[in-house]
C-alpha cells in the first residue's frame, strides 16, 4: 500500500496541507495538489489489480514504477496542475494522461524501459522523447496544462 504523508500548518483561514509553490513577489507558499492523496488511492488501486485484469494477461502495477510516478509528480506537479489520469497498462506500468482544451499530454511510466512522453499543444507541435533526457522540457509542458478551473488564453 502506498501511504502519503502531509504536515498541515495552521493558518487563519484553516489548515494547509504542505508542498511547495512559488508566486508572484518570490513569496513561498506550502501546498500541494489537491489531487495528490486520491491518486495515491488509485495508485492502491493498481497495485492490488489481479493477475489478468484486462483478460489479456495484464498485470497489477510495479510497485517502484508507481514510487516513480509518485515522485514525478511531487517534483513537478503545481497546486494549480490538473488531476492526470491514470491509465494501467498491461505490463505492470501507467501512462498519465491530460487531454483538456486542445492539448494532448501523455507520459508512459514502463518497468522495462524509461519513462517517455507525448505532447501536443495549441500551436499543434508534436513533441515526444524520454522523460530523463528532457526533464526541463517536460516540467515546463506541465507548467503550462491549463490550471484546474481555467481555459487557455488563446490568440487569433
Amino acid at each position: 500500500m502506498v501511504e502519503f504523508m502531509t504536515s498541515t500548518v495552521r493558518e487563519q483561514a484553516g489548515s494547509v496541507q504542505l508542498g511547495l509553490r512559488l508566486t508572484p513577489h518570490s513569496t513561498i507558499e506550502l501546498t500541494s495538489p489537491p489531487w495528490i492523496r486520491a491518486l495515491t488511492q488509485r495508485i492502491d488501486y493498481l497495485l492490488a489489480l489481479p493477475d489478468n485484469w484486462d483478460g489479456e494477461g495484464g498485470q497489477a502495477l510495479d510497485f517502484e514504477c508507481a514510487m516513480e510516478i509518485i515522485n514525478f509528480l511531487l517534483a513537478t506537479a503545481q497546486h494549480e496542475t490538473p488531476e492526470p489520469q491514470l491509465i494501467p497498462t498491461s505490463n505492470r506500468g501507467v501512462q498519465l494522461e491530460w487531454h483538456q482544451d486542445g492539448i494532448d499530454f501523455e507520459i508512459l511510466f514502463d518497468p522495462n524501459s524509461p519513462a517517455t512522453f507525448f505532447h501536443v499543444g495549441l500551436d499543434n507541435i508534436e513533441r515526444e522523447g524520454e522523460v530523463a533526457e528532457n526533464e526541463h522540457l517536460v516540467a515546463s509542458l506541465i507548467r503550462g496544462l491549463p490550471a484546474r478551473n481555467e481555459r487557455p488564453h488563446t490568440t487569433r
